[in-house]
């Protein structure tokens, strides 16, 4: 796989932020940055899904007959 770099300008405040929550998470302050953005990037992608899929306007079904059906009732 292929690496590119990315460079994100960031003042004092955040890099110590940075430092504090990549030593209490025992993650890198090089990894960190990447996994975070990796899991942004990926809920972004379901919004976007979602979006499209309300925007088709197609009919709902409720949870409780789902359930029933399933033999999933509690």
């Amino acid at each position: 796989m292929a690496y590119t770099t990315i460079t994100v300008p960031s003042g004092p405040t955040l890099y110590d932020d940075l430092e504090r929550v990549a030593s209490a998470t025992g993650h890198s302050k090089k990894t960190l940055p990447f996994e975070e953005l990796a899991e942004w990037l990926e809920d972004q992608a379901d919004i976007i899904s979602t979006k499209e899929v309300l925007a088709r306007n197609e009919p709902t079904i409720s949870i409780a007959p789902v359930r029933r059906e399933l033999g999933l009732e509690r």
